[in-house]
């Protein structure tokens, strides 16, 4: 017979979307409170928890997805990942989340943060455009480079 979704597997696939929308709200409103608490105990600024330990936290299911698609030799999947997450971070999370409360911006974000982010950005687009992939060379100097920045933000805090 022919492969298909029927309504009992429809059905069944929703609540376990529903499911887990719920678990990552939840997951979500924990994470931001232990990360405050992090802040205040370590007396560390809130940018800087967030541009590590939240982001880490909030793109271990990206990683795990794009390893997932790395596996499969499916590279569209991990790419478009990637760039849809960070898309959908940028223009709709700051885009809603301004629309609730207005954001103010550290003026080290702007100086340092988002030149750096630029910075790791437009590096991808040589990289990936001599021959259309990313070497595992290329890999190395991308976590080189994403360790060198966190070394950078945790530096200052360490005694």
């Amino acid at each position: 017979g022919e492969a298909g979704l029927t309504g009992d597997t429809i059905l069944k696939q929703s609540l376990y979307i529903a499911a887990g929308v719920i678990a990552l709200a939840g997951g979500a409103q924990l994470m931001v409170k232990a990360a405050v608490t992090i802040a205040e105990l370590f007396h560390i600024s809130p940018i800087v928890i967030g541009l590590t330990v939240v982001a880490v936290g909030t793109s271990l299911p990206e990683l795990a997805a794009s390893v997932a698609s790395a596996l499969k030799k499916d590279a569209d999947m991990s790419v478009g990942n990637v760039l849809g997450s960070n898309l959908l971070n940028i223009l709709f999370v700051i885009g809603l989340v301004a629309l609730i409360q207005p954001l103010q911006v550290d003026a080290d974000s702007i100086r340092v943060h988002f030149p750096i982010m630029l910075g790791f950005s437009l590096l991808l687009l040589p990289l990936a455009w001599t021959r259309f992939q990313i070497s595992r060379f290329e890999g190395v100097v991308l976590l080189l480079g994403f360790t060198g920045y966190i070394v950078y933000l945790v530096l200052p805090y360490v005694r």
